[in-house]
């Protein structure tokens, strides 16, 4: 009997030696953590001027952003398509 305990003490410490030298190589939280949802601060200066330059491009145009300013030299090709 008292060998079986000796063979247990000695299963248990091996297994115990295998898990303290493998541990490190596990790879827990080794990726960086995500970054932070953004807030709702303020828009930036950066945005506020895009923003301004937007509505004076809306503004020269007259209102319409994707109107098409150039005409086909000869009218449409009704061959084409």
């Amino acid at each position: 009997m008292a060998k079986a305990i000796i063979v247990m003490i000695k299963f248990f410490f091996v297994c115990f030696i295998t898990v303290i030298i493998l541990l490190p190589f596990l790879s827990f939280g080794s990726a960086p953590p995500p970054p932070p949802p953004p807030s709702s601060s303020p828009p930036s200066g950066f945005m506020e001027s895009a923003k301004d330059a937007l509505m004076a491009s809306l503004q020269r145009r007259g209102g319409k952003p994707f109107q098409v300013q150039r005409t086909s030299p000869g009218g449409p090709d009704q061959h084409h398509h």
